[in-house]
Formats: structure tokens, C-alpha cells, sequence
């Protein structure tokens, strides 16, 4: 593997006057499309535009390209055009930062509403135990994912040295999980998403799975439901873990007693009675 700079060389070199000169600075933009592998969902065009039909299955069509990168603060935008989605209120496309083929370094996801600009960018930060100064210098993979909720277009993907450096905290990353999880027979779908059940459909398992599955990192982590009732109910939640050996501090608004854990499959399990009209659960572990 190689440095930005000497990487964008070779990525510029089609394009007359666009590689740096030796006494030059390398510029602050790449363009990434044309180093992005594609998988087997959506067609590539001969210019690196990459189309996905609504109707492929969700996963993950561009990966790469395992770049070295100095420590500092980066851009990493691209331009996508967006069909009519399933479920206007859920995302259409997810945008995931790799570094060590392992390990988070960003994720967010976007609906077909927040793309009617042409696109769309995530920050993220190259820490020095991770950049090319440091011996043990980390590989940046860039994931771009499709959630089977829209046709996607995608004509740009562009890294660029983002300044000043942002001296705070990041932003908590959110993954919008309605949209992904599959319904089961039980209840129906309106046009944003949401599951509506009627109180005589029998009980059972309302939704399950949420593919593409969940990478997270290590670190706490908060799982939110936001229901409108116009009868109690009993919500049993199960979420799967692998590799969680330790539940750890386990947070709940509002209050709810801890789940049961079973640290051989990473698997906690607890259930809560919701009352009737609107109300918003969270639960915090890890």
C-alpha cells in the first residue's frame, strides 16, 4: 500500500495537469470512484458510475481502496441521485469508514430526501496511532452500502483534507434500523416505514434481522423505540450480539429491569410494557 500522495499520482494520471509536480504540494481533493472495487449488486459503466435497481438485494456495492493517510481530519463526499423510495422515511444509502479491515472509524446513513442535493458527506478523523506517520500505519477501506429501499446512481465518491482540524467530540453515529429489519406476516407498512398492528393480530415476532448486519465497534451502545399506542402492550426485545462476553452497565429510560445475558452467544433478551399513546424507550449496554 502506498500514501495519499503518492496515490493520487497514479489515480490523476489520465488527467493532464492534475498530478503534482515533484516540488509541488500534493493537492487537498482526490477523486476515489475509479479505485472503488464493486461487488456483484448494481452495474459499473465504463466511467466508474455505479447503478443500483431498487428491486437488487441490500449489501454492500463499492469497497476500498485501502489507502495510507497522514493524521488529520478528512472529507469523504460523493454525488448519488436517488429513485422513488419504498419507505420515504427510511435511508436509502449507507456510507461506512474502515480502517484495518475491523475497526469503525465512521458510519451514516441517508434518505432519499437528505440526497435531493446530489449528495452527500461524512467527517472523520485519522488518528495518529492509525496515519502513514505511525509505524503501525492502518489501511482506510470506504463502504458504500444499499438498503433495497431505492434505485441508486452514483457518479462522484471524493476524499479531501478537511481544515481546520475539528477539536471536539464526534457526533454519536446513528443507524436508522426500521427500514432494515424485516416485517414478519404480522401488521403492515405505511408509505415512511412505520408498522402498524392491530390489538386482535396475534402475538408473535413483529421484526427481525436488520440486514446489511451491524458492524459496531466497541463501546456503549443505545437502542431506541418510538411507539403511538392506543392500547398497552408488551414489547419482548432480543438483539444479538457476537463476541460480547460482558453486558456491562446497563442503562434504561425509562427505568426497566436488566435483561437476561448470556454471554456464550451475545445474546440479551427483556421485555417492557408500553403503555397507551406516545412514548419513546431507550436502552444502554455494552
Amino acid at each position: 500500500m502506498v500514501s495519499i500522495m503518492a496515490d493520487f499520482r497514479a489515480v490523476s494520471a489520465a488527467v493532464p495537469g492534475a498530478a503534482p509536480e515533484p516540488h509541488e504540494t500534493a493537492p487537498a481533493r482526490w477523486p476515489l470512484l475509479p479505485r472503488l472495487e464493486s461487488t456483484a449488486i448494481g452495474a459499473r459503466l465504463a466511467d466508474g458510475t455505479t447503478r443500483v435497481r431498487r428491486s437488487e438485494p441490500a449489501g454492500c456495492i463499492l469497497y476500498g481502496p485501502y489507502l495510507h493517510l497522514p493524521e488529520g481530519s478528512y472529507r469523504l463526499s460523493f454525488r448519488c441521485e436517488a429513485g422513488s423510495p419504498r419507505m420515504g422515511g427510511q435511508p436509502v444509502l449507507g456510507l461506512e469508514i474502515i480502517v484495518l479491515s475491523r475497526f469503525q472509524r465512521g458510519w451514516q446513513d441517508f434518505t432519499a430526501a437528505e440526497l435531493q442535493t446530489g449528495g452527500g458527506s461524512l467527517i472523520f478523523e485519522v488518528p495518529p496511532g492509525h496515519s502513514i506517520e505511525s509505524a503501525d500505519a492502518g489501511r482506510f477501506e470506504f463502504r458504500i452500502f444499499h438498503f433495497g429501499n431505492a434505485s441508486l446512481t452514483i457518479t462522484s465518491v471524493e476524499l479531501e483534507r478537511h481544515s481546520p482540524r475539528v477539536e471536539q467530540a464526534p457526533e454519536p453515529r446513528r443507524w436508522r434500523m426500521l427500514g432494515r429489519l424485516q416485517k414478519s406476516w404480522i401488521g403492515g407498512r405505511d408509505r415512511d416505514g412505520a408498522v402498524t398492528v392491530s390489538r386482535y393480530a396475534p402475538p408473535g415476532c413483529l421484526l427481525h434481522g436488520g440486514w446489511p448486519y451491524l458492524r459496531l465497534p466497541r463501546g456503549h451502545y443505545r437502542l431506541s423505540v418510538r411507539a403511538r399506542l392506543n392500547h398497552p402492550v408488551t414489547l419482548r426485545a432480543g438483539v444479538t450480539c457476537p463476541g460480547l462476553t460482558d453486558l456491562g452497565p446497563w442503562q434504561a429510560n425509562p427505568p426497566t429491569p436488566p435483561p437476561e445475558f448470556h454471554p456464550r452467544t451475545g445474546r440479551l433478551t427483556w421485555s417492557v410494557e408500553l403503555p397507551a399513546g406516545e412514548s419513546v424507550w431507550g436502552w444502554t449496554w455494552g
